[in-house]
């Protein structure tokens, strides 16, 4: 299994300088990927535009989104950023893309949020095509960059509901599951994935990828669970469901990945609640020893 990192993109007072020194330190470290998360209305930083400067900046890992909410986003448009940073980062890019549950989100791109499922289905197969040299629809030329690799990188779906499950198996290339899983949890889930993988009689198996929050050190904690709980403040009180899911020591990440790695997880990525470059070192010292 892999273990990645992401980037500290949506925690607020993120700078600038950090970000790009957290890229900088990733191909020396033990992580195997950097990632990005997203959300439109919130003060973080848009996450393609991030991303690229991170594949400037490496060389090495891979460049991960878990998850995009794709469907508040112009399908050919989509198309052609995910071609451009796979090409220009030599075909490191897996995206990972879901249809979110902010619906100011949608209002402020703006975007349906009543078809973000059907959207959605519509973007995969669109991607997939113009990736491979094929027009996105009748009377359209093709159009390009082509990716860094035939085909394109390869699309993992988000969500935890039947419909999602499924299209990661249908459609997509796999399934990044959210935080917060144990690995009974996810199990369950990979389950329905690979049943519907093999009921479209799809060659090979899908891709699994899993997500965690954490805040490493005593110090770390308060901030990073001051940021969860004003992230996720539109749940309402289910929003401390989400603080409590922050990992806050070694052990027990290092619990999880063996846990992970044990189900058949391919890419573990852990997201940063504090911005500070001291919680890119406690973690790569927890990864280097496992």
């Amino acid at each position: 299994m892999d273990v990645g990192i992401t980037l500290p993109i949506a925690v607020p007072g993120a700078q600038p300088g950090v970000l790009l020194e957290w890229a900088r330190r990733v191909d020396d470290s033990p992580f195997s990927s950097l990632g990005v998360n997203d959300r439109l209305v919130w003060s973080g930083y848009e996450p393609f535009t991030t991303l690229s400067a991170a594949a400037a900046l490496t060389r090495r890992v891979k460049l991960i989104t878990h998850v995009i909410i794709a469907p508040f986003r112009n399908g050919g448009l989509l198309a052609k950023q995910v071609a451009t940073l796979d090409a220009l980062s030599g075909g490191r890019v897996i995206l990972g893309i879901g249809v979110g549950g902010a619906e100011d989100d949608y209002t402020a791109a703006p975007a349906d949020f009543h078809r973000r499922g059907r959207t959605i289905d519509w973007q995969i197969a669109a991607m997939k095509r113009v990736w491979a040299g094929e027009p996105i629809a009748d009377g359209i030329a093709p159009f390009g960059p082509a990716p860094g690799r035939p085909g394109g990188p390869p699309i993992l779906v988000g969500g935890r509901t039947p419909r999602p499950l499924q299209r990661a198996g249908q459609i997509a290339d796999g399934y990044m599951a959210g935080t917060a899983n144990t690995p009974q949890q996810l199990i369950e889930y990979f389950q329905v994935v690979q049943a519907a993988w093999r009921e479209a009689a799809r060659p090979g198996r899908p891709h699994f990828a899993a997500i965690d929050y954490y805040a490493l050190g005593d110090d770390a904690l308060p901030s990073g669970q001051a940021y969860i709980r004003e992230y996720y403040a539109r749940q309402g009180p289910r929003a401390e469901r989400s603080v409590d899911r922050i990992l806050g020591s070694s052990d027990i990440i290092r619990e999880r990945m063996k846990g992970f790695e044990d189900i058949g997880v391919d890419d573990y990525i852990l997201i940063p609640t504090v911005a500070t470059l001291d919680q890119f070192d406690r973690l790569a010292e927890v990864v280097a020893a496992r």
